[in-house]
């Protein structure tokens, strides 16, 4: 449940993230930090970035770029295959 709803929130509107602040980014990333920790019932001190590439989770900051791609990338495809 926590993965969804706060999950979410992360993926919302990620091309409007994009040229954020890096002080807003990395609260962003704390936020999926902890969120990590509670997923997989892990301690607090252990390392969340372990964590993160086992869920198979990108970074914030690469996720916010990933996403940006793709949809530009998609933009671009469908424009390309409209008839003049």
């Amino acid at each position: 449940m926590a993965v969804s709803i706060v999950g979410s929130r992360l993926e919302y509107c990620n091309s409007v993230l994009y040229g954020m602040p890096q002080a807003n980014i990395d609260k962003l990333q704390r936020m999926q930090n902890i969120l990590a920790q509670v997923v997989v019932g892990t301690p607090w001190t252990s390392s969340s970035l372990n964590i993160c590439h086992d869920l198979h989770w990108l970074p914030v900051g690469h996720r916010i770029t990933y996403k940006l791609s793709h949809y530009l990338e998609n933009t671009s495809y469908v424009s390309a295959s409209l008839p003049l």
